[in-house]
């Protein structure tokens, strides 16, 4: 969970984080998604470099007692880009 904590988290972190996902796991970007950890590592590994900053981070039980959810949200820019808005939910 330390991918969340850290400010400023680098792009190399996010796509490791994503390759120890399972092949359930879903990314949408720009209205397309992406499953699985392998097509989500490769769509992250072409957008150029990204610089996260996360803002808020919720963390609640769920109906799983071995399992939580997470609400992330945050900025992100793109290759130095303008800061765009994002919010990220997982359940871990």
């Amino acid at each position: 969970m330390l991918i969340f904590v850290c400010q400023g988290t680098t792009h190399l972190t996010m796509i490791y984080f994503y390759s120890l996902q399972s092949p359930n796991s879903m990314l949408t970007f720009e209205g397309q998604q992406h499953m699985g950890s392998e097509a989500i590592v490769q769509k992250l590994s072409g957008v150029g470099k990204v610089q996260h900053d996360v803002k808020s981070m919720d963390v609640q039980p769920s109906h799983n007692p071995q399992a939580m959810i997470i609400f992330v949200t945050g900025t992100v820019r793109i290759d130095g880009g303008n800061p765009l808005h994002f919010c990220e939910v997982r359940m871990c």
